[in-house]
Parts: structure tokens; sequence; C-alpha cells
């Protein structure tokens, strides 16, 4: 009787194991990410002639993430990832690849995790005014939102909101000088593979 009990103890407690050792938000994971991107910026003239205009673009903005997760026995969610983005060319954006690091915190329900995030990105941008141009790369702040839904034991879609904005960067021509700052709205689905 005892060594029945004992052995169904044993595989009750293996299942589990197993089961937690496939959850597809715990471990390393490597993804991809396809979505819209829309630049913007505020512009600022000052000299003889001063005034203030907006800007923006859409544009298609893909990449790759590769992170590692971890779900605290309350349903906590952590994540640390490292990402490269693409987006395509605009007058004022120049580099088409975008870095970044991001840090999620979330919370598990059952297969789905909301999540808010954090994170730092760099972008190359260029600035131009009749007689002269400046370009500078910037380190931006990334806040966002997401939610990831797991489907199998290692793979998860998802959705994630984020804003990036940058410090404001300047060109002097004569006495007139023109600034900028600029940012990012962007909205990605998410395809992870958790090993």
């Amino acid at each position: 009787m005892y060594r029945k009990i004992l052995t169904l103890t044993s595989a009750l407690t293996a299942g589990v194991v197993t089961s937690a050792s496939a959850d597809p938000f715990n471990g390393v994971y490597v993804g991809v990410r396809a979505g819209w991107s829309q630049f913007g910026a505020d512009f600022k003239i000052s000299g003889p002639v001063s005034g203030n205009s907006k800007g923006s673009d859409d544009a298609f903005a893909g990449g790759i993430q590769l992170g590692y997760a971890y779900t605290t026995q309350n349903d906590i969610y952590l994540a640390g990832e490292l990402n490269l983005d693409w987006r395509s060319k605009t007058d004022n954006v120049d580099s088409t690849t975008i870095p970044g690091a991001d840090i999620k915190l979330g919370y598990k329900f059952d297969s789905v995790v909301p999540y808010a995030t954090v994170g730092i990105t760099g972008q190359k941008f260029s600035l131009f005014a009749p007689n002269n141009s400046h370009e500078d790369s910037l380190v931006g702040v990334r806040p966002g939102v997401g939610v990831l839904f797991g489907i199998s034991e290692n793979i998860s879609l998802g959705t994630e909101y984020t804003y990036s904005y940058f410090e404001k960067m300047s060109v002097t021509d004569g006495n007139t000088s023109l600034s900028m700052r600029p940012h990012f709205h962007s909205i990605m689905a998410r395809l992870v593979y958790t090993f």
C-alpha cells in the first residue's frame, strides 16, 4: 500500500516538475517581432524668425530578441531582454538598425502574462538647416506595455506597445537655431520560443 502511494506521489511530482520546466514563461528565449512604427519630432526655430512645428511618418518595423524569463511561485513574471530592431530610413532618421535592452515585469494568469516594460534604445538622427546639418547618435528611454499568450510548452505569442523618447538635438545656421526632440510610437506582434 505504502509502495503504491509512494509510486503515485513520485509520478505526480515528476509531472509537476516536467510541466514547470516546459513553461513558456521560464527560461532562455529567442524571438522575432514585426509591426508598425511612427517617428515623430517636435521642431523649434529660434532667431529672427521663431516658431514651433511637428512632424511624423509611419513605417514598417521588425526585429529579433534574446532574453531570459522567470516566473516566481507567486506568478510574478520577470524578464530581461536584448533586442535589435530594423526600421526604414527617413529624412531625420539615419540608422535602420536599432539596438536596445528592456526589463519586463508582469503577472501570470494561467497561460496569459500582461506586463509593463522599460528599457533603453539607441538611434542615429540628422537635423538639416538651409546652410548646415548635424548628425548625432542618441540614447533614449523606452517604456511600454504588452501581453504574452502561451500556446504550447515552448511557444508564446504576444503584442507590445512602446514609446521611445530622446533628448533634444540642435543645429545653428547663422543667427538661427533649429532644434528637434525625436520620439517613436511602436506596436509589435511577437513570436517567442523558450528553451
